[in-house]
């Protein structure tokens, strides 16, 4: 469903941006498979390459989340039960082993 609504939205002439649940084990094959022109993190949005492992980044990316999770919790920007629950998804999403194929695609 995913890749049939990607391809109507890019066959009009629109970007497209996938995210949600993004993890290192499968952002690689999802973007084969779908073909956005742009995906995110919560906080990163990266431009499609076709033929590069984003793998890394998105771990990267994650890793950098967990740290700014601890600053916003510093600075009182979300509470301790937010920070809880955002930093399990984001270490599980980062020891997700890899998946052969994408439940959403």
């Amino acid at each position: 469903m995913v890749k049939e609504t990607v391809a109507r939205i890019s066959a009009r002439g629109i970007s497209v941006s996938l995210g949600g649940g993004i993890s290192p084990a499968t952002i690689d094959q999802i973007l084969a498979e779908v073909e956005p022109n742009q995906f995110n993190t919560r906080v990163v949005t990266f431009q499609v390459q076709v033929g590069t492992s984003f793998r890394q980044a998105v771990e990267e990316s994650l890793r950098f989340e967990l740290s700014m999770l601890k600053s916003d919790l510093k600075n009182g920007f979300i509470s301790k039960e937010e920070e809880l629950f955002r930093v399990r998804e984001l270490r599980r999403r980062l020891e997700s082993p890899r998946q052969k194929s994408h439940p959403a695609i």
